[in-house]
This record gives structure tokens, C-alpha cells and sequence, in this order.
């Protein structure tokens, strides 16, 4: 932090500037709402100052806010980041995008490794979420641009009002629902989670 009113983000070594060089050009060529403003850039030596908003991350807050308008306000952030318009404006100013670089774990190396953590009676319903979600994911999909760590601390919200995502190092191609793979970790719910045994959804 910079006093009261800017961020800056200094890169103190190659794989960071790498990193950071990379959120700068994602940010200058994105035309998005919830996006920080960026005051001022460079690439020799690799910096990036933009203003700090008002407000606290979602982890902070998570519980003090209304679940389903959280939802539609990311909901909103996520159309236009995915919308295959926003994909061709980035690739025609900064070149071909590269996968989102944390890689989720497949469902084969759930299959493979996860059972080995849970209970006998639960492995068999383990292995139906991992058939149901190959089963909904089958159909072949455009990968789409990506926050890719868009946790709560990346997002600041402001009187119950999503105000902006930062971080965009790690932005990249990946499948439409790729960055809801964090949302379960954003704060404890309010009831308990359904039991392994559960069954998964009826797709559609």
C-alpha cells in the first residue's frame, strides 16, 4: 500500500515480473466493469500502480452479505470475462493467451488418489460425482479467458457491492467454469455441507 490511495506491485524477480508484465497487458486491454483503475505502468522496471478502492476483501465480509446477490454480481463479472468478445479483444493486443496456470485436478486423479482420504462408505459415491461430472462436462466447449484466482481476497466489496477484482497474474484460457472452483472456500456456510453419500444433481 502507498498511503491511502494507491497499490503498487513490484516485480523483485523474473518469475514474478513474468507474472506481472502479463496482468499488466490483461489489464490494459480489458474493457470490463469491477476492473482497479490503474494509475500508472512499466515494464523496465516491471511496476504497476492503481488506485486502492474502499472496501474489504470477501473473506472479511462473506458472512454479512446476501449469498444470492453476491452470486449475481460475480455472475455478472464472469459473463463479460467470458464472453468470447472479451477473448478476441486481448489476443488482438497482447498475442495468442496461455492456459490458466493452476491447473485443476482431474477427475481421474480424483478417482486415483482422493478415496485414500475418506471413509470406505464414502468412496463409492466419490466415484458417481466423478462419472456425473465428465458426463456434464463431455461436451466440447471454447476454452474462454479467466481470472484464475479469484478467491476472496482478490475481491473487494463496498457496502454489499462488489467493487473490484484484482490480481490478474495468473489470467489465462480454461473452460467456462473454471474460476468457480474456489467459490466453496470463500467463508463457512451457514448449514452444514451434505454428507459424501449424497447423490450429485440431474444435469440440465
Amino acid at each position: 500500500m502507498l498511503g491511502e490511495r494507491f497499490v503498487v506491485k513490484f516485480a523483485w524477480s523474473e518469475p514474478a515480473a513474468l507474472r506481472l508484465a502479463h496482468e499488466i497487458a490483461v489489464l490494459e486491454s480489458l474493457d470490463l466493469p469491477y476492473l482497479p483503475e490503474v494509475v500508472a505502468s512499466s515494464t523496465s522496471p516491471v511496476l504497476l500502480v492503481t488506485r486502492r478502492a474502499p472496501g474489504q476483501a470477501l473473506f472479511d465480509v462473506v458472512d454479512s452479505l446476501n449469498r444470492d446477490e453476491v452470486g449475481r454480481q460475480l455472475a455478472h463479472f464472469l459473463s463479460a470475462l467470458h464472453d468470447p468478445a472479451t477473448r478476441s479483444r486481448v489476443e488482438s493486443a497482447i498475442g495468442e493467451l496461455p492456459p490458466a496456470s493452476l491447473q485443476p485436478a482431474s477427475t481421474d486423479l480424483l478417482r486415483d488418489r482422493f478415496p485414500s482420504w475418506i471413509r470406505p462408505d464414502q468412496r463409492a459415491a466419490v466415484l458417481r460425482w466423478c462419472d456425473w461430472a465428465d458426463d456434464v462436462l463431455a461436451p466440447p466447449r471454447p476454452p474462454v479467458l479467466v481470472h484464475g484466482d479469484l478467491h476472496g481476497g482478490n475481491q473487494v466489496w463496498s457496502d454489499g457491492r462488489l467493487s473490484i477484482v484484482v490480481d490478474f497474474e495468473t489470467a489465462g484460457l480454461a473452460d467456462p467454469e473454471y474460476d468457480l472452483r474456489l467459490f466453496p472456500s470463500t467463508g463457512a456456510p451457514k448449514q452444514a455441507s451434505p454428507s459424501p453419500t449424497t447423490e450429485p444433481p440431474e444435469p440440465g
